[in-house]
């Protein structure tokens, strides 16, 4: 199988109703998805897994991965409030466990896993690895490291910043003061 998106994770915004998110990248396993709760002062809270539930999409007829999924959160109580926001992410550890002997059996599968969960991991890292964005721009994921330079919005400096947490823009205020 391909990995058939570049994403490794995805924001939702709260709007007080929604306690389902579905998102669209492979999951590999429930173990690997990080669920981040992030409040109105931009406060990001890693959430126990005890906190929401994880479905995970089946692989179709003679592919490894299914695509997507959905994360309840929260289980029980009031949904998430507008102001706030849940990024869902696939977080897998940066090892490489396969090993392949000389001489012995071929294992298509174990070759075609090794490099998906590879490619997974290319992602993970350059989602986090910081991009130069261009001009702020309001309704953008912005990724943590990307940075951008402040533009009419910021009235012109010149200066640049960095995104400390991977979010969707707001108004530049309100992005500025969350980080």
């Amino acid at each position: 199988m391909t990995i058939p998106t570049q994403q490794s994770s995805q924001i939702f915004l709260g709007n007080g109703i929604t306690t389902a998110f579905d998102f669209t990248f492979v999951g590999d396993s429930a173990d690997f998805i990080v669920v981040t709760y992030t409040d109105t002062s931009g406060n990001a809270t890693v959430l126990p897994p005890a906190q929401y539930t994880i479905f995970l999409n089946a692989a179709a007829v003679g592919s490894l991965w299914g695509i997507g999924g959905t994360v309840t959160y929260p289980t029980v109580g009031d949904p998430i409030t507008v102001g706030t926001s849940l990024t869902i992410a696939r977080i897998l550890p940066l090892v490489q466990d396969d090993s392949i002997s000389n001489q012995g059996a071929f294992a298509p599968q174990v070759i075609e896993t090794a490099l998906d969960t590879l490619e997974m991991q290319i992602q993970q890292t350059s989602a986090r690895s910081g991009l130069f964005r261009g001009t702020w721009t309001t309704g953008i994921t912005y990724n943590f490291g990307d940075y951008v330079v402040d533009g009419a919005n910021g009235t012109n400096t010149g200066n640049y910043y960095i995104c400390v947490l991977t979010n969707i823009s707001t108004t530049w205020v309100s992005d500025l003061a969350a980080g």
